[in-house]
């Protein structure tokens, strides 16, 4: 589920950062939407996933400190989709 996740993160890869997930939920719950969207990325980061969203919730990019999802989305903006 990790890999489909990372789709998520092709922006910050053009830029050649690493990020950790330390802290996540999935949420059982079928949509139409590609593995890898955005699904909601206001207070939280949910990302559709091929079974399901993953809720994250805590992370940290290459280089710097661990933060919430909150935090992380306050300095990176997301399209949602």
């Amino acid at each position: 589920m990790f890999k489909r996740i990372i789709r998520f993160f092709e922006e910050l890869k053009m830029f050649n950062v690493s990020f950790k997930v330390f802290e996540m939920d999935i949420i059982p719950e079928d949509s139409d939407l590609p593995a890898g969207a955005v699904v909601f990325a206001d207070k939280n980061l949910v990302i559709q996933t091929g079974k399901g969203k993953a809720v994250i919730k805590e992370l940290q990019l290459q280089g710097k400190k661990r933060m919430n999802a909150e935090d992380f989305l306050r300095g990176n903006k997301f399209e949602k989709g």
